[in-house]
Parts: structure tokens; sequence; C-alpha cells
């Protein structure tokens, strides 16, 4: 259950050979990582992925206007 205040769960991620070299990754990117070790023939990743809750903020309304409407 998400905390008072909160309206999602966001993820701070992490990726690399190993925890000591793992850098900061965008939890959308981890597959296309992964795949990339095994296209090179590696044997072993680290991903950490932690939790957090967080509140979505409101879009610059320039940026709302520039979108195009579905």
């Amino acid at each position: 259950e998400l905390p008072a205040g909160a309206d999602y769960w966001d993820f701070d991620c992490r990726f690399g050979a190993t925890q000591e070299t793992a850098q900061p990754a965008h939890l959308s990117t981890l597959i296309g990582l992964v795949d990339g070790v095994a296209r090179e023939g590696g044997s072993q990743f680290y991903i950490e992925i932690l939790a957090k809750a967080a509140q979505r903020k409101a879009r610059p309304a320039e940026a709302a206007e520039a979108e195009p409407q579905l």
C-alpha cells in the first residue's frame, strides 16, 4: 500500500558487471542492458532495484501544449 501523499511507486536502479561497478540506470533500460550482456557472452551481471513511493508532478503548461492529442 502506498504511503499517504504518494500516488505511484518509482524505482532507483543500478546496473553493472558487479555491485561495485554498477551505475544508475532507468528502469526502462534494464532489459536492453541485460540483452547486451547476453549478446557479448557475459556470464553474470548485477541489478539493483529499490522501490520508493513518489508523487506525480504536474507538467509545465508548455510541455502539455506541445504534445499531440490522441
